[in-house]
This record gives structure tokens, C-alpha cells and sequence, in this order.
């Protein structure tokens, strides 16, 4: 089983990366604009890829994606404050309740309040 979450990892990364970059490049949403996904991303990010270096990815694409939307797209800056390295931390968190989940639960139905209280401490912490 092992085998397979290698070949299918990379995808998996790409996918959640690709959609990172969509939503939030604008982080807020609109009428043309997806809100920022960034919560859920970590979250399933945890779960699906597991592995620290992919944490570290999605940690250095956050901050590239903002990077480029203040630099280059526009977005103002009000919102990278001293806070924003804290971040890194959130984000760790949603990570880490990711993995944790997937080690201790499968994806059926009677997970459903297991996972809906991992997401509600994950929001919370």
C-alpha cells in the first residue's frame, strides 16, 4: 500500500499546490475569485502526503504565492503584520491533525464526527 501513495503523492501535492495558487492569490474571494482554501489545504495536505518535506513545501508556497500577490498582483499588504510568521504555526498544526487523523482513522462514513472535531480543534488551535 506504501507503493502506491508514492506514485500518487506527487499528484496529490500538485493538485492541492494548483489550488493553493487559485485561491489564494486573492485571499478573499468575489464575484471572480475563489476564497482562500488554505485551512483545508494543510489539512488534507496532512492526510494525504504525510511526509515533513511536502510541509515545508507548502509552507514556502504560501509565502510565494503572497509574495507575488503584494509584489505583482496588486494585493495590498495590510495583512503581513509581526503575526505572519505565527503562520508557520497554524498551518504546522492543520498539518499535523492531518496526520494524525489519517493514522488513527479510515476515510467511512463513522469518521465523519472524528473528522469534524480534528477540523474544529485544527480551526481553533
Amino acid at each position: 500500500m506504501e507503493s502506491r501513495y508514492q506514485l500518487t503523492r506527487p499528484a496529490i501535492a500538485l493538485a492541492l499546490l494548483v489550488l493553493m495558487g487559485v485561491t489564494r492569490y486573492h485571499h478573499f474571494g468575489s464575484a471572480f475569485y475563489l476564497p482562500d482554501a488554505s485551512w483545508a489545504i494543510f489539512l488534507a495536505a496532512g492526510f494525504y502526503l504525510q511526509r515533513l518535506p511536502y510541509l515545508v513545501l507548502f509552507l514556502a508556497a504560501a509565502g510565494g504565492i503572497d509574495y507575488l500577490a503584494i509584489t505583482q498582483g496588486g494585493t495590498d499588504a495590510y495583512c503581513v503584520t509581526a503575526a505572519y510568521p505565527f503562520l508557520i504555526a497554524a498551518y504546522g498544526v492543520l498539518w499535523f491533525l492531518g496526520h494524525s487523523f489519517k493514522a488513527n482513522h479510515s476515510l467511512q462514513w463513522r469518521a465523519i464526527p472524528a473528522l469534524a472535531s480534528t477540523v474544529v480543534l485544527g480551526v481553533t488551535a
